[in-house]
């Protein structure tokens, strides 16, 4: 008797169509044409099997039909029948074929549980959960319906539930496919990263040919810092399915966190060219070229992400920043005060966006703007008269000695880049390398304040210090 279990395997196989007979030769013969014979029940169990997992549901369904059944009104058969018209897209033959299985047993499990993949193709998200909760409390030992069950709980990020359900399918069935990689999920999202890359080996062993698998490994291992794990993880990925944008973008970030930014450049350029409507290869393209010193390549890339995403925020500063070093101070400044509005505790954004407008000849712009935002910087912070020396410059005297006293090693370093800064607008070149030399040697690498002094530094040193 045909079974629904060998539907199971429908789209995680990778074993290909038969070969195709080569066509006849121009001047052959052509025979009659003769109805093909009906399949026994070997035949058609393989020729459905086979058409499954190269997805073809359609021969699969003409297979079923030429086949000789003993009893084609057998319900678990009329339940493969109507897995195939599902897989085929024929979901109303599908549900009619359902019906006809309950109205005869409304307690048929495979039955119940094809209804609910139905309602789940319809949207109707909570009667897909009440067949499924009914078939669990009915047959505790049935996998997929819990493994099923996991993936809604998981869906509504209720992770206390899901992790239940997933356990259950585990404990009837510990090769469930869906079950390992949703538990696996469920640990990501719990920040338990060992545990979730436990799972997902153990899915790996059941299913070594599912991308997915690979990918939600990869983020486990990455998270905990095995990020050469991580790359090969996604490797693979991206060798069993070579077209699909997001292992391509993950594998791009993971070289960009290990500096191998020729090769995460090359990898989100695949992606770019599988879909050059997503906004996100490009930003993060725009990252590699920024690392790699291409910068005019990587203001495009920031520049055409924020075409296609105008409030993608991650890409505000960077792109700003690109766009001082290169006098571009009003847009510059444009991008530092959206980043500012969106983060109105980052005074550095703000002092950015003065500096801009000083850079710029606009130094009664850059005051008006910092003397509105006083009355909101702490009095006991750096970022205070640092802001009143911007607005008067004056107070000099007395930020210097504030910086000097501060205890607070790594905002010291910082604000002395914006010091410098103010004192190479004014004039006062040696002073303000002096300022950028100790933000340089003082300050780890990342902070906005490292990079622009590194760079105002060798402006000096190559001879084009002056601005």
């Amino acid at each position: 008797m045909l079974t629904v279990s060998l539907l199971v395997i429908a789209g995680c196989a990778t074993v290909g169509p038969p070969d195709r007979p080569d066509a006849a030769a121009p001047d052959a013969p052509v025979a009659d044409a003769e109805p093909a014979p009906p399949l026994t029940i070997p035949e058609t169990y393989d020729a459905i099997s086979l058409s499954v997992q190269a997805g073809d549901p359609e021969a699969a369904i003409a297979a079923f039909r030429r086949a000789e059944l003993d009893d084609p009104d057998d319900p678990a058969t009329l339940v493969l029948l109507a897995n195939l018209y599902l897989i085929a897209g024929l979901v109303e033959e599908a549900e009619a074929l359902v019906d006809t299985v309950l109205a005869d047993d409304p307690s048929n499990r495979d039955a119940l549980y094809l209804l609910s993949l139905l309602r789940s193709t319809q949207g109707r998200t909570a009667d897909q959960r009440a067949i499924l909760e009914r078939i669990a409390a009915d047959h505790p030992d049935f996998a997929r319906a819990h493994a099923s069950l996991g993936e809604l709980h998981l869906q509504a990020r209720n992770l206390r539930a899901a992790e239940t359900s997933f356990r259950a399918a585990l404990a009837s069935d510990s090769r469930d496919l869906v079950a390992l990689v949703g538990l696996g999920n469920v640990y990501l999202r719990q920040e338990r990263h060992a545990e979730a890359e436990a799972e997902l080996t153990a899915a790996i062993a059941v299913a070594p040919d599912f991308s997915f698998a690979y990918s939600d490994r990869a983020r486990a291992r990455a998270l905990q810092y095995k990020l050469d794990s991580a790359d090969a993880d996604l490797t693979i990925a991206i060798e069993l399915d070579p077209d699909f944008y997001w292992h391509l973008i993950d594998r791009g970030r993971v070289r960009l966190e290990t500096r191998r930014f020729r090769a995460a450049i090359e990898d989100f350029t695949r992606a770019i060219e599988i879909d050059p409507d997503q906004f996100l290869a490009f930003a993060l393209r725009a990252l590699a070229f920024d690392a790699e010193e291409q910068y005019e390549a990587a203001i495009r890339d920031f520049e055409t992400a924020l075409r296609m995403r105008p409030d993608y925020e991650p890409a505000f500063v960077p792109l700003a920043t690109l766009y001082y070093m290169f006098d571009r101070h009003a847009e510059a400044e444009r991008y530092y005060r959206r980043a500012f509005d969106r983060h109105p505790r980052r005074f550095d954004f703000a002092l950015m966006a003065a500096l801009a407008m000083k850079s710029d000849g606009r130094n009664p712009d850059a005051v008006r703007y910092l003397q509105d935002l006083l009355g909101r910087v702490p009095r006991d912070s750096l970022y205070y008269h640092v802001v009143r020396y911007y607005i008067q410059p004056s107070t000099e005297t007395l930020v210097l000695s504030q910086l000097r006293e501060a205890r607070d090693a790594t905002m010291k370093a910082r604000m002395y880049f914006f010091v410098g800064a103010q004192l190479e607008l004014l004039g006062r070149r040696q002073t303000a390398q002096a300022s950028f030399m100790h933000t340089d040697a003082e300050l780890q690498p990342g902070f906005l304040e490292h990079r622009l002094a590194g760079w105002r530094l060798r402006s000096y040193r190559s001879g084009q210090g002056a601005r």
